[in-house]
């Protein structure tokens, strides 16, 4: 994967984790809304990583590692602050009756199973997750054929749709809901190979359990929860002599958000930026590169043309607009977790956080523009805001209250 250590210089290094923890003190102490849930994820799988693995990688330069370290914490610290001021009741809500709102989400799903089988086909893939990569160069291959349509039916319906089918099934309705939102996530991995499409439904069930049995919820249990997940991966390959759940669940799911936004700095900091020219502002001509930001990384780091590096606001912004960019993403990353918040402001934090925890995952790993749609944002919101009254009349909401925050 291009990845190369190096001794961290220790004073720098020590200051990098003061400045973490600086960073901490400004989150909000109690977990009570969405938006609570989505800062805290970030900043332990992203701002975390950011602010400490450019110290000890190869990929940039000492220097560089104390400028990503500077600038991760800094946008950080304003995308809270923005999301603060933004009110909670900004997103209108629109319920709708049970009976229209279930017949959507079965059409939409009976839809894109069908658009998934005639364009992939269905096959049973091996539930070994070192076993994917062919899967993804036959879905990549798919997807080049056939056009984008499939790539963007299946994200919403692997990241929002089922998601929300295993939430509901857990916080009182059918458990018949959880089965077909675990087989669907099976269906969609066996086509696309996709590492967080089926493990997602664990970590929805893991959230809703963990915010049932702590009775007053802070960034403190989510920061355990996360180290005793990093430990269990530790412990399993030390047993079994393998570095398998390692590389999946600490090193691909933590610390790559770290490396990546080092090796962007590598590539554009002495180089034209692109200027979100192979995005939404395309009609501004062509982009400098013959690849996306995300292509070109890649073949930096590994030699590979076809390795793509997704990374969070933090590395796509600097791509783009250098440290301008990184601050204009980090706006709009704001806008979209407090308006996704506020979409969910009546139903319980069981729910929004269940359904959000896959979107949340996806964001670490990619620009906030594209995630609004990519990664389901917007539908996760228009599912919220036109959630029927059953989904909340009898459980407790989401406080709007600002109490006990800092």
């Amino acid at each position: 994967m291009g990845e190369q250590y190096r001794a961290p210089d220790l004073v720098n290094y020590a200051f990098s984790l003061g400045g973490l923890y600086l960073v901490g003190l400004m989150l909000p102490q109690l977990v009570k809304t969405a938006a609570d849930v989505m800062i805290w994820i970030m900043y332990f799988i992203m701002i975390v990583p950011l602010m400490m693995v450019p110290h000890y990688t190869e990929l940039c330069t000492p220097d560089q590692a104390n400028v990503i370290t500077a600038v991760s914490g800094v946008s950080f610290i304003a995308m809270v602050l923005l999301i603060r001021g933004i009110p909670t009741d900004v997103s209108p809500i629109i319920p709708v009756e049970p009976q229209l709102y279930w017949l959507a989400i079965a059409t939409f799903s009976l839809s894109t199973y069908a658009y998934m089988g005639l364009n992939a086909g269905f096959t049973m893939a091996s539930l070994d997750l070192t076993q994917v990569y062919s899967i993804r160069d036959s879905y990549r291959d798919t997807i080049a054929s056939q056009g984008a349509l499939l790539g963007y039916l299946v994200r919403l319906q692997g990241n929002v749709i089922n998601p929300l089918l295993i939430t509901r099934g857990a916080t009182g309705g059918s458990r018949w809901l959880i089965t077909a939102g675990f087989v669907g996530q099976f269906l969609i991995y066996s086509i696309t190979g996709f590492k967080t499409t089926i493990l997602s439904g664990i970590g929805i069930l893991v959230v809703i359990a963990g915010i049932r049995v702590v009775r007053h919820l802070s960034g403190l249990h989510v920061g355990a929860g996360i180290i005793g997940f990093v430990s269990l991966s530790l412990a399993a390959d030390l047993v079994r002599g393998t570095s398998l759940w390692t590389a999946l669940f600490i090193d691909r799911f933590i610390l790559v958000s770290g490396n990546l936004a080092a090796a962007h700095w590598a590539v554009f900091d002495q180089n034209p930026v692109i200027g979100w020219r192979d995005s939404f502002l395309s009609f501004l001509g062509p982009s400098p590169y013959l690849s996306t930001a995300g292509f070109t990384v890649g073949k930096h780091m590994t030699g590979n043309a076809a390795v793509q590096a997704n990374a969070n606001y933090v590395a796509d912004g600097f791509a783009n607009l250098h440290l301008t960019g990184v601050f204009i993403e980090a706006a709009v990353c704001a806008v979209v977790v407090a308006g996704v918040a506020s979409a969910g402001r009546r139903l319980p934090l069981t729910v929004t956080a269940g359904v959000l925890f896959t979107p949340v995952i996806a964001l670490v790993n990619s620009s906030p523009i594209t995630a609004i749609i990519t990664n389901g944002f917007l539908l996760a919101a228009i599912l919220f805001a036109t959630a029927p009254r059953s989904m909340w009349a009898d459980a407790p909401t989401e406080s709007s209250s600002r109490s006990g925050r800092r």
